[in-house]
């Protein structure tokens, strides 16, 4: 409410608001992780903690969108 109220003052900060609070209903993104998830999470690496997992996943999805680069594997590229 306070945001919808003051947005003209607070122009920028009601912009950047919009772009990190934004949650989509659905995704393609959240339905790839799951499925990555289930790899992350196979009988190879059941002793694998939460906190690996979930480290293990944000990296996969970061290096998926160049934002993450590793030292000697090439960037991946989008068709």
């Amino acid at each position: 409410v306070f945001m919808q109220e003051n947005e003209q003052e607070f122009e920028v900060i009601a912009l950047m608001a919009k772009d990190f609070l934004a949650i989509p209903g659905a995704s393609v993104a959240v339905e790839r992780l799951f499925s990555g998830s289930r790899h992350a999470c196979a009988d190879t690496r059941c002793s694998m903690k939460a906190a690996t997992i979930t480290e293990l996943m944000c990296a996969r999805e970061w290096i998926r969108e160049g934002l993450l680069v590793v030292a000697g594997l090439p960037p991946i590229h989008r068709v």
